[in-house]
């Protein structure tokens, strides 16, 4: 099928078709895209950034209970162990929170575990004995002072930390970056379709220009060209195909026409004889 010799009518059904297409896949497209968007940008806000807030806190829960206990070990006096009760539940509570914060996060969540783990070896092993001994041979500042095992053990458990904060600032960035690709994303898609519009809007003004107005110029340029007394002009029309064509009869000289009938009317006065009209002699 030919579409030069599609009408007016079809040639803008067939446009918009297009058009639609391409803006439907754009849709789509822009769906998924924003989509994937919010998807991250959820995750950075509201589970990698207030899990990389945590791990502060553990830190600043651990170095309260070295702080208590050191305190009890010089004292002997239970209410300084508030602070360290205090601190390990807040750990407890912190650490409940971050796992629930990295639940789809595999390997975060096995890091968290490695902290629990860490801060549980730290009270099992110097500070529980420590204060039982206290408790049962009165405050030392010796007992006080930390040893090697107490620094490697408290290093182990703030190592731990560490690591996840790291691993928790570089999976943030890397979903950040990702945050950042699909907004720069969905704005190219914005931009495509306001392109296929403006596409879409030149075509269908040239296609309106061609097919009708410059046709219907034309059209007005012979009718005036007749109208201005050469009525030996044949007005041939034109435009889209769906356009019915003009008849003979359209023009104000009638096909059959002769000279000699042409010079008989002039001499009665008339410029021409009306349409349609087959007698060769002017009417009294």
């Amino acid at each position: 099928m030919n579409p030069t010799k599609w009408s007016l009518w079809r040639r803008i059904i067939a446009l918009c078709a297009v058009v639609a297409g391409l803006l439907g896949i754009l849709a789509i497209g822009a769906t998924v895209t924003a989509g994937a968007n919010r998807a991250d940008t959820t995750k950075v806000m509201d589970r990698l950034t207030p899990a990389l807030v945590n791990t502060e806190e553990l830190y600043s829960q651990l170095l309260r209970q070295q702080s208590s206990v050191r305190t009890f070990l010089l004292t002997g006096k239970e209410s300084d162990l508030d602070a360290y009760r205090a601190a390990q539940k807040s750990e407890a509570e912190i650490l409940a929170e971050t796992e629930r914060l990295l639940a789809d996060e595999p390997d975060l969540l096995a890091a968290v575990h490695d902290i629990a783990a860490a801060t549980s070896r730290y009270r099992r092993e110097i500070t529980e004995p420590l204060i039982a001994q206290t408790r049962t041979d009165g405050p030392s500042a010796e007992r006080a002072t930390p040893t090697d095992t107490s620094r490697t053990v408290y290093t182990a458990a703030s190592d731990r930390i560490n690591a996840l904060r790291n691993a928790l600032t570089t999976r943030r960035d890397a979903v950040a970056a990702q945050v950042r690709s699909s907004g720069n994303t969905l704005v190219l898609l914005l931009i495509f379709a306001g392109i296929v519009i403006i596409v879409a809007g030149t075509a269908l003004a040239f296609l309106l220009r061609r097919l009708v107005t410059r046709p219907v110029i034309e059209l007005a340029a012979e009718v005036r060209t007749v109208a201005a007394g050469n009525y030996d002009h044949e007005i041939t029309g034109g435009g889209p195909l769906s356009w019915p064509p003009l008849p003979p009869t359209s023009t104000p000289c009638g096909a059959g026409s002769t000279p000699s009938c042409r010079t008989s009317w002039r001499r009665a006065g008339w410029s021409r004889r009306p349409t349609g009209c087959s007698n060769s002699r002017p009417p009294s």
